[in-house]
């Protein structure tokens, strides 16, 4: 079976933003047109089409029944840079146990003939986000394993951790193991991840580790500390505190550790001079 790629979202888009302008007396009410927005793409996908040879949105999907064609299908509209439309998200997760699978093989892949690396990340993180969304097994190790080759912020590593963080605690033994093997974006994405399990020791001096070393930015530190809850922290952040050289960004997350911390009230400093400071000065006197 040959299957077109057709931008249904698109077509449908076009067809409410037309009835739209001529019922501004409903669109008006913004709450209001964001329901009605999909209770009509819900109906548009049922209805048969002219140009789909009387079938419906809906039922060109449902004619798809191997499971490879319905992947196949999924990565054209990715690699053509169009939004995989709600039918056929839908088919794969009816065939989720023949789907799963072959979504796993595509996460083993290293390198494809056919495919920039950047381009089978970015697949390679859809597939990890659908993988979620049906609740089905991850691959903890292999995502690791990937993120250690990464650098720079990416789909990749933001839909990896999120998948990893839905394994909480039981996943921190090998989080802390592949902590020395990342550096940059993934290296604070797995500091990031770390610091909100139960405080531990060893993650603590981490934390403290990249504090010394200077080369991930101070608030998100601070912000890890905060989340971690381990008083250990509590010398380094006031001492970071009360530097002179603390501008107010800064100083405003290092304030709010410490009292996640310690439950001890920080007074305010004044920061005349900071841009910040003043523009949020100026704002309270406007109000």
């Amino acid at each position: 079976m040959q299957i077109e790629l057709i931008d249904f979202n698109g077509r449908f888009l076009r067809e409410y933003l037309a009835w739209a302008r001529e019922h501004p007396e409903v669109t008006a009410d913004e709450d209001r047109a964001d329901e009605l927005y999909f209770e009509m793409l819900e109906a548009w996908m049922d209805a048969p089409k002219d140009w789909l040879g009387g079938r419906s949105p809906n039922g060109y999907f449902h004619e798809i029944h191997d499971p490879q064609m319905l992947v196949s299908t999924l990565i054209a509209y990715l690699r053509a840079e169009l939004e995989p439309p709600g039918p056929l998200i839908h088919c794969l997760f009816h065939h989720a146990d023949a789907v799963v699978p072959i979504f796993h093989g595509i996460l083993m892949i290293d390198e494809s003939p056919d495919m920039e690396r950047g381009e089978l990340l970015d697949l390679q993180a859809e597939i990890i986000r659908l993988l979620r969304e049906l609740e089905a097994p991850p691959l903890p190790e292999r995502y690791l394993g990937v993120m250690s080759t990464l650098s720079e912020d990416c789909a990749y590593l933001d839909e990896a951790a999120a998948a990893l963080q839905d394994g909480g605690e039981a996943y921190k033994e090998i989080l802390l193991a592949a902590y020395p093997e990342m550096r940059g974006a993934a290296r604070a994405c797995l500091l990031d991840l770390l610091s909100a399990l139960p405080p531990d020791a060893r993650i603590w001096a981490l934390l403290e580790e990249a504090w010394q070393e200077g080369k991930m930015d101070d608030v998100f530190l601070a912000a890890c500390m905060a989340r971690c809850g381990d008083e250990a922290a509590l010398p380094l952040l006031k001492a970071a505190l009360n530097d002179p050289a603390t501008d107010y960004y800064l100083f405003r997350e290092l304030k709010h550790a410490v009292e996640a911390i310690s439950g001890e009230e920080v007074p305010e400093r004044d920061f005349s001079g900071d841009d910040l400071y003043d523009r949020l000065a100026m704002e309270d006197v406007d109000e």
